[in-house]
């Protein structure tokens, strides 16, 4: 099982216009035409076209009146490109960055801009540091949903009783264009409707992301071709060294006759060859079978995510207690090839489990602790992106340098994700630069404990932590598969209860 890849790439869009204009309100239609003309010959509807104009004239109106403080005469970008099957409208300022104290007083709309989720599909902001601010929407292109189709009906579903010969050769293969359809019709009959990863529902998103070169599927088929097995690395850019192993799918009929073990072999492989340094997955903790499945690949538990999943997937053979909690995900990761040693930088009480996490994976790793702090003076405000995934109850804050509003912008972030009653609240950290120390010392302060630690996911190694929003996690509803997998989780729940227990007594 996998999730979609959290982060986005720019590095692959296909720029179908820029425009660039002056910041004064009458310019506004002006772009929104460009951008309503865009979206109108790319299929979207004209209500859905309508409300992307809402969303944009929402945006420029407040780059001109907080980002500009009102000037008519700077600069902003309009941008409309595709990203997959999906139309991205861009907008980006070098004007003020978040000015944190305004937006708790209602005076800067930018934050606003996530409500926009009712609109938009996907809402991305980035701050760009010295390079300025830059706000995405992104609305998905029409696309044919196989659910819907006439070709999905009760006979496309696999006959429990049906007798397959266990002899049958197997071919292990990449994915052609041509398998799309017949893939989609396997999720259709191993998952019904729950499939979590909904672009696999649909042949258009799943070709182009293949073509974008952000996802290398393989697939099992049988003598007679059909498709009956499916497993993707996920890359979060063109330049990844790291890749997210997931969308494992085999046909109900064909469980337990190795057509994992042959596609993850196949790309693992493949991973070896392309000079891969890892490949991580989520693996469900409902049951172990994922994550005994993966070990035997040489994966390692390096972090457990709580509540990470909303409600229930449905796995046909496989019983599992129906319960309505979010449900928690275990990181795994396996390590291809090993590099260079290279220093890390943690508080002391995370020196213990991450130095036994790098053991587990061979990784050579100098642990320091460093209290360099981030000067009031600093220039560098810092550089990050913030993710909303308001289908899933989560939000992801991925730092990409640390500066002098990196802890003003992850509280900000955390209150108001509160306030809109989102779940989870995760944040992504670089623990190659020195300042890691600190900034994670003081989110523990603020109610963020330990999720797992994911090594050269971006240009060097990464520390996720996590702050639940009212969620309640029972260890005993965790299935672990080995002995080291025990020992993480015990470390993040003692994490985990350690903070809840000092914020208990500061409110006595």
């Amino acid at each position: 099982m996998s999730t979609q890849t959290i982060s986005h790439s720019s590095a692959k869009d296909v720029v179908i216009a820029k425009l660039t204009i002056l910041s004064d309100p009458c310019l506004y239609d002006t772009a929104i035409n460009m951008v309503s003309h865009i979206a109108n010959s790319l299929g979207v509807s004209s209500d859905d076209s309508h409300k992307l104009e809402k969303v944009l004239n929402e945006i420029l109106e407040t780059v001109v009146n907080d980002c500009y403080e009102g000037c008519n005469d700077q600069n902003i970008n309009v941008i409309a490109a595709r990203r997959f099957n999906s139309l991205v409208i861009a907008v980006e300022d070098k004007g003020i960055p978040f000015q944190f104290d305004s937006i708790e007083e209602g005076n800067d709309k930018r934050f606003q801009t996530y409500m926009a989720l009712g609109y938009a599909d996907r809402v991305y902001y980035k701050n760009l540091g010295p390079d300025g601010n830059r706000i995405e929407i992104r609305k998905f292109l029409p696309a044919s949903d196989i659910r819907n189709s006439s070709e999905i009906s009760d006979e496309n579903k696999s006959p429990e009783s049906e007798v397959i010969d266990t002899n049958e050769r197997l071919d292990v293969r990449l994915l052609e264009f041509d398998d799309i359809k017949e893939l989609v019709k396997v999720v259709y009959r191993s998952y019904g409707h729950s499939y979590p990863s909904e672009f696999m529902y649909y042949p258009e998103r799943i070709e182009a992301r293949i073509k974008s070169g952000l996802l290398i599927s393989c697939v099992t088929s049988t003598t007679n071709g059909e498709i009956i097995g499916h497993l993707g690395l996920t890359f979060e850019t063109q330049q990844s060294r790291v890749c997210e192993s997931g969308i494992a799918i085999v046909d109900t009929r064909y469980r337990g006759q190795g057509v994992f073990k042959k596609m993850r072999e196949f790309l693992q492989n493949y991973a070896r060859e392309n000079k891969i340094i890892g490949i991580y997955g989520e693996a469900v903790t409902i049951h172990p079978f994922t994550q005994k499945g993966v070990a035997k690949f040489g994966a390692k538990e390096v972090g457990f995510l709580f509540g990470y999943t909303p409600g229930e997937i449905t796995v046909k053979d496989i019983e599992v207690k129906a319960d309505s909690r979010r449900q928690s995900i275990a990181l795994m990761y396996t390590t291809v090839l090993y590099n260079k040693k290279k220093s890390v930088f943690l508080p002391l009480i995370y020196h213990e489990v991450a130095s036994r996490i790098y053991e587990q994976l061979e990784f050579k790793r100098d642990i320091e602790t460093s209290n360099l702090p981030i000067s009031e003076s600093e220039n560098n405000l810092g550089k990050s992106e913030i993710v909303m995934r308001k289908d899933y109850g989560q939000v992801f804050v991925i730092i990409e340098e640390y500066g002098r509003d990196t802890l003003v912008e992850i509280n900000f972030v955390l209150r108001q994700m509160c306030t809109l009653r989102m779940d989870c609240i995760y944040v992504d950290l670089p623990i190659f630069d020195q300042h890691a120390s600190q900034i994670i010392s003081k989110l523990r302060e603020s109610g963020f404990f330990i999720g797992g630690i994911i090594p050269e996911l971006r240009n060097g190694d990464v520390l996720r932590m996590q702050y639940l929003n009212n969620v309640q996690i029972r260890k005993n509803d965790i299935k672990v598969a080995s002995e080291f997998g025990k020992y993480v989780l015990d470390k993040v729940f003692e994490d985990k209860d350690d903070i809840e227990l000092n914020s208990l007594k500061e409110s006595l």
